[in-house]
């Protein structure tokens, strides 16, 4: 099976580096703590909310000219499970959203990314506010912050231990080991991806698989001779197609055999 991206008209984008990240709250965001990635998305140029987990896969085309470091671009969320109980209510079974505006921040550097009719026109604009000098802040007076919301945060965080426990089966994508001693808690059955080249993350395989071995999860390893990091992503230069080929169907395959009946 291909990943067919062609029923769906492209999609306009515009990139560029920026003087800092935007400080307004998010209506959507990811990140990833280990490799000092942060992403935040405002406002939507498409959503994919289809029913079929596949068919939602299946259509998040990615538009062109985005740089291999560039998070997502889709963010979103998928349940693994038909009986999702009122705790999940107001909560989609699968949904994927394509930011009007991403930004992210790589290490110290910061981007910004528009998608959608005018992408360029936002972007210059988003990019303008973004790169006005600003005064320093005057020091301000020591004060306690609060958290508020702490019952909706308490219950977000319980419905995420639940969901990553109800989690039936995964397949990363050369990514860096989780944290060895949380891999106790993996009751998934694990197919992972890794590209030859890709030395650094390939380094942590020995020891992720003495860790999965003890948790009795089914867990394989695949490792695609000549390819790179990012192999998969059909917009970058270390894009590899025989083994992205390759690697969708072991992928669809996997998810087929154990989670069919789910």
């Amino acid at each position: 099976m291909a990943w067919v991206q062609t029923a769906r008209p492209p999609v306009d984008s515009a990139v560029a580096e920026v003087a800092r990240a935007p400080a307004e709250l998010p209506d959507i965001s990811w990140s990833h703590p280990e490799v000092s990635i942060r992403a935040a998305g405002y406002g939507v140029a498409a959503v994919r909310d289809e029913m079929s987990l596949r068919a939602v896969l299946s259509g998040l085309e990615v538009p062109a000219g985005l740089p291999a470091h560039v998070p997502g671009p889709w963010l979103g969320a998928a349940a693994f499970s038909n009986g999702l109980g009122p705790d999940w209510a107001g909560f989609s079974p699968v949904h994927f959203r394509l930011p009007a505006l991403l930004a992210w921040t790589a290490g110290d550097r910061h981007f910004l990314a528009a998608f959608g009719d005018g992408a360029q026109r936002r972007l210059d604009a988003a990019r303008t506010r973004l790169d006005e000098v600003r005064p320093a802040p005057r020091p301000a007076a020591a004060s306690v912050r609060r958290i508020a919301n702490a019952g909706e945060r308490a219950r977000w965080t319980a419905l995420v231990t639940r969901a990553l426990a109800a989690i039936r089966a995964a397949v990363p994508f050369y990514g860096p080991n989780p944290p060895l001693e949380d891999v106790s808690q993996i009751k998934a059955a694990i197919l992972a991806i890794y590209g030859e080249l890709d030395s650094r993350i390939d380094a942590g395989i020995p020891a992720i698989r003495e860790a999965m071995k003890k948790t009795g999860m089914p867990f394989e390893v695949v490792i695609y001779p000549g390819a790179d990091h990012a192999f998969f992503n059909d917009t970058g230069q270390r894009y590899h197609a025989p083994s992205a080929l390759d690697a969708w169907r072991r992928a669809v395959a996997w998810f087929d055999r154990y989670l069919k009946g789910s």
